[in-house]
């Protein structure tokens, strides 16, 4: 299974965002896409590396790469046959849901077991020029900003609280994103971009998490969270949190009792996090949801309204628990 590095989808989906320097945009993207390539070789070699001495998530066996400025840069994987991916509006099921935790909770226990992963990517994403961070802050702002153009009043209060409570503190970006880079205290190693077409499904189990590109020390449940928050209704959702929260830590007790060693946290802790956890995930999934509405990825030019207003309704829901319990007024 070749991976080769492509940025085109977000790139296009751009195009035409009010206030969207389009050529600091570019250089950004060239810059971004020589980190993400070479982050995720990294992780892919630590996995490799580990392979058979750890719990580990199901990620394919990794076979070799091409650095990002070779005439054809690329990630070598085994080939997963059969495999299919879920779509994301039809979202996962309740049974997909906690086979999903169950890989979240291994990958939280390979992180009580090492150490590799608080640095893996770290030297890339240190290497990327200010201006980088800067068209990072513009791009956030400029995605979330134009779910305006939808006219739906409930999205535009949502956009509104995301900039009065998240985008005038300068310092958003260090604050939620870079928060564990370098104090993993109360951190695990994380996806960051765990959703439905990186999870490969094969016989009703999944046979493989891919892209593994945007990987980086973060909260115990900022992958559910991702997870719950795009691919799955807002009934599903709400059926589902603490079922899912549940069956993480039930797991990685299971895990741990295995490998004669201790959890690191308590199912309370688990659960203030993910609390806590809920203004970065805002964030997160109103940009996703700004961009995969300017894409092939919710417009197959036949349901697109459907899809669009589908996604829409999962953020409005998503920054209204987020309201209720970080004192924002929705």
């Amino acid at each position: 299974m070749f991976q080769i590095p492509n940025t085109q989808n977000a790139d296009s989906a751009f195009e035409g965002i009010e206030g969207n320097d389009n050529e600091m945009r570019r250089q950004s993207m060239v810059e971004f896409q020589k980190t993400i390539h070479h982050t995720e070789i990294d992780v892919y070699e630590m996995f490799e590396r580990h392979r058979g001495n750890y719990i580990q998530v199901s990620v394919p066996i990794y076979y070799g790469s091409c650095p990002i400025d070779s005439p054809h840069p690329v990630i070598l994987m085994d080939y997963i046959d059969n495999s299919t991916t879920k779509d994301l509006v039809g979202g996962f099921s309740e049974d997909e849901l906690l086979k999903i935790c169950d890989e979240i909770a291994a990958l939280h226990v390979y992180s009580f077991e090492t150490e590799e992963w608080k640095t893996v990517g770290k030297k890339h994403r240190d290497a990327m020029p200010q201006e980088m961070q800067e068209s990072m802050d513009a791009m956030f702002r400029g995605m979330i900003g134009s779910l305006r153009g939808r006219n739906r009043k409930e999205l535009t209060r949502c956009v509104e609280l995301i900039e009065d409570h998240i985008f005038k503190r300068p310092d958003w970006i260090e604050l939620y994103f870079m928060k564990y880079d370098n104090n993993q205290e109360g951190a695990v190693f994380n996806h960051c971009d765990l959703w439905s077409p990186q999870i490969l499904w094969r016989n009703g189990e999944i046979s493989g998490i891919v892209d593994w590109a945007m990987v980086r020390p973060h909260s115990l449940t900022a992958d559910l969270h991702r997870v719950l928050s795009t691919c799955c209704s807002v009934d599903v959702k709400k059926k589902m949190e603490d079922k899912c929260l549940e069956r993480i830590y039930e797991t990685v007790c299971k895990l741990c009792e295995k490998r004669t060693i201790e959890p690191k946290y308590d199912m309370e802790k688990l659960k203030n996090d993910y609390i806590d956890s809920l203004v970065y995930i805002c964030i997160t999934t109103a940009f996703a949801v700004g961009m995969w509405s300017n894409s092939n990825v919710l417009r197959d030019g036949k349901n697109d309204e459907q899809r669009i207003t589908e996604l829409e309704d999962r953020l409005i829901d998503l920054v209204k628990e987020t309201s209720k319990h970080h004192n924002w007024e929705f």
